[in-house]
């Protein structure tokens, strides 16, 4: 995961003020302040906006613990991923990453700064996980699905595929995503050419991916199955290679 760096932008009631179209309704009028990693300065958020948001916060806030004063710590997390969710609870708009163009480069995905959003807006769904904030995680994920296609790269790489397995729980539907990547733009060469050194992905992973593909092929009937049809298919053929050629 890409290291905590502390926040300079913190999202303030001021800021608020600037957003079109948010109704005071929804807002209500009591603030909240969440201090995230080791931040001095809290990010100040409406605290009825936040609830109807996240089940993190409305249970945090509305439940029989201290939190419920209106001082939540997240200590674990990230300060500028966290702004990043702010800003998008008083937008509707994810305002990462920056537009990434088609490239050939070939090169390790994560020298690069395709992985590095990538890697970015998987530290911001894992996030939403935790927080419990569905529509966020679905933002993030289209975010992914868009940065998939304008880059025309999908996040195939061992490092992304880990971090995914191993922080979202099995009914993630980021999850499945990258499953069904490894299912539907599947080319043979990546395990022929070294491009895939299958031991750095969690067998996990190997599982889900062998079962899209199981679902995906159509099933012969009985008598058409390839040793049915063509029995040699299965033969050792060491000796007929090894016969000289006749002039």
């Amino acid at each position: 995961m890409v290291p905590k760096r502390k926040a300079e932008a913190q999202v303030c009631p001021s800021t608020m003020a600037k957003v079109l179209g948010t109704s005071p309704q929804k807002l209500g009028r009591q603030m909240i302040q969440v201090f995230v990693g080791d931040d001095k300065q809290p990010h100040c958020v409406h605290r009825d906006l936040i609830s109807a948001s996240s089940d993190f916060f409305k249970n945090a806030l509305h439940g029989k613990f201290k939190e419920r004063d209106g001082i939540i710590r997240l200590l674990e997390e990230n300060s500028d991923d966290f702004a990043v969710y702010v800003a998008w609870l008083y937008s509707g708009r994810l305002n990462y990453p920056p537009k990434v163009e088609n490239s050939d480069d070939n090169n390790d995905e994560y020298g690069s700064a395709l992985g590095s959003h990538y890697q970015k807006l998987l530290e911001l769904h894992i996030m939403g996980d935790i927080i419990q904030d569905e529509d966020f995680q679905n933002t993030t994920t289209d975010a992914i699905i868009e940065l998939a296609s304008s880059s025309q790269r999908p996040p195939l790489h061992e490092s992304f595929t880990r971090s995914a397995m191993s922080y979202l729980p099995l009914t993630s539907s980021l999850r499945k995503y990258l499953v069904d990547c490894w299912v539907y733009v599947r080319n043979p060469c990546w395990y022929e050419d070294g491009s895939v050194t299958l031991g750095e992905y969690p067998a996990e992973f190997w599982i889900e991916v062998a079962k899209g593909l199981t679902n995906q092929t159509k099933k012969p009937t009985p008598g058409a199955y390839p040793w049915e049809l063509n029995p040699c298919l299965y033969h050792s053929h060491k000796k007929e290679a090894q016969k000289p050629k006749l002039a």
